[in-house]
């Protein structure tokens, strides 16, 4: 199963990145606070996790790896996110920046499975090509941010999510007929 996964890992990713893409854009604000507060549920848990944890270790093997200090912060963490969703999307224009981030890098990998295409003589080298360029062209939109309200940056996101993840699928579709052949 695990060989399966890894080998398809991009076929699921794509399929991921459609179904967050589709969530942005029918309930960009919703759908994004309810990820801060899901985030803010699993670190509320993972710091009680921590804290019973350190009170069941020995008190100096405890004491030296602080494990009462990174539960107490998880729990602070993850109630700040359930109580302030609204505080942390109002702080999104930083977010979507180092988003943007983020893509240009996956932009620059996808440049070079393009090339990387081209070097082992590949046919459809110029689909990870176009994926390539179309994820830099995304990042630098996201980047310069024009956007004046976060719900349209959002839904643009979703969109380009979903573009990414379709033009991932095919460039994962071409490069398996690739190999086959």
């Amino acid at each position: 199963m695990k060989k399966v996964i890894s080998g398809n890992s991009s076929l699921f990713m794509s399929i991921i990145e459609i179904i967050l893409g589709v969530l942005l854009l029918i309930k960009p604000v919703e759908f994004t606070s309810g990820i801060i507060v899901g985030f803010g549920v699993v670190m509320i848990a993972m710091g009680l996790f921590q804290i019973i944890k350190y009170f069941r270790t020995p008190a100096a093997e405890a004491s030296e790896k602080g494990i009462l200090t990174k539960g107490l912060l998880f729990v602070v963490l993850g109630v700040f996110c359930v109580l302030k969703s609204g505080w942390i999307i109002s702080t999104f224009p930083v977010i979507t920046a180092l988003y943007g981030v983020l893509i240009f890098v996956t932009g620059i990998s996808k440049l070079q499975q393009s090339v990387d295409m081209i070097r082992i003589k590949q046919k459809f080298w110029f689909i990870a090509l176009i994926s390539a360029v179309v994820t830099l062209a995304i990042s630098v939109i996201v980047i310069l941010n024009p956007f004046t309200s976060t719900v349209v940056l959002w839904r643009f996101i979703g969109i380009t999510l979903i573009l990414q993840a379709v033009i991932d699928l095919i460039t994962f579709f071409f490069s398996k007929k690739a190999k086959k052949a």
